[in-house]
């Protein structure tokens, strides 16, 4: 029988959230060296992305770590010594040496993902478990977002509830009590109707994530599934943390979101928190010089880059004001 991990649970006090990219396109080097100065003592939920599916030659679909790197960094792929699961370790025993308390997900993306998911919930289920397990990780995340062409094929909120009963019932075999999250933006236009949208499907999460990002979010509101929650406990105001401390043009989608509108949204509220897209990438001190495409020989471009760090001005300042408002203080 499988140990169970005794950690999981829900978040006391507000959710502090931080997504943390396994697919950031740099060196082993450069990754280490953000790992090492990620404020982890500032933040009590941390989401590594992405897992990836593929389908096994029974023909059930499941859950595998991707190895892929953005911006066709390494061509986009990892190499030896550097892939997911060396990033994950990483990331694990670094981020539990500095916050013993972190719980830590992984997540899963897109919705066409998601739908391949459904259609072998089991294996699907048993193989997220397993992954699960081998990091000693706290629960699991849907990056519930459309990529690429939306291939419904009959996907309903019933597949997506039965998929969810599957993922919990195989996690509470190895997680005392699985965190499960979904971080989802708008994703269907006119009759379409999207099938996260139903009370039974968004409460089998712990917490609902709308990426409600001031650039980037594409009109996603917190507001419309709190209707269908019944209220705001459970949901966590998205910001966008990505972007330059000191763009070369004043663009707004280039400065990371302030984190003030959606705390004081969280708060007045009474909602669950606040979370980031994303640590890695927190409020960088410069625009890259450079701009990959298709044409880049050697496969190394680097629109993050080697040269920068995060400055982590959104992690530190969304904590600030958590600290504040517990200590029963007024943060403007």
């Amino acid at each position: 029988m499988a140990e169970i991990n005794p950690r999981g649970g829900a978040i006391q006090g507000k959710v502090m959230g931080h997504f943390f990219g396994l697919f950031h396109g740099c060196t082993q080097q450069h990754f280490q060296k953000i790992v090492a100065s990620a404020p982890f003592d500032r933040c009590n939920l941390l989401i590594l992305a992405f897992l990836g599916i593929n389908q096994r030659a029974d023909g059930a679909w499941v859950p595998v770590l991707t190895n892929g790197r953005d911006n066709c960094f390494n061509g986009g792929r990892a190499k030896a010594g550097d892939t997911d699961e060396d990033r994950i370790k990483l990331v694990m025993d670094t981020a539990r040496a500095a916050n013993r308390d972190v719980k830590i997900l992984i997540s899963f993306g897109y919705c066409n993902e998601v739908i391949m998911a459904s259609k072998s919930p089991e294996a699907f289920a048993n193989g997220l478990a397993a992954i699960v397990q081998k990091y000693g990780l706290d629960g699991f995340d849907i990056d519930w977002e459309q990529q690429g062409k939306l291939d419904l094929d009959g996907f309903t909120s019933s597949h997506f509830a039965t998929l969810m009963d599957h993922v919990t019932a195989a996690l509470r075999k190895v997680v005392a009590q699985p965190i499960l999250t979904i971080c989802p933006a708008i994703v269907y236009a006119g009759s379409a109707t999207d099938p996260l949208m139903d009370r039974t499907v968004l409460g089998k999460f712990t917490y609902v994530m709308p990426q409600t990002y001031q650039h980037g979010g594409i009109g996603t509101r917190a507001d419309d599934y709190a209707l269908k929650l019944g209220g705001y406990s459970n949901i966590v105001y998205g910001i966008n943390g990505e972007g330059y401390v000191n763009p070369p043009t004043w663009d707004p989608l280039q400065v990371p979101d302030d984190p003030r509108s959606s705390w004081q949204k969280a708060i007045s509220s009474n909602a669950a928190g606040v979370f980031s897209w994303r640590l890695d990438t927190d409020s960088m001190r410069q625009a890259t010089a450079h701009e990959c495409d298709t044409t880049c020989a050697a496969g190394e471009c680097d629109l993050e880059g080697d040269l920068q760090l995060p400055t982590y001005a959104t992690a530190k300042a969304m904590w600030q004001l958590m600290l504040g408002h517990r200590d029963g203080a007024h943060a403007e």
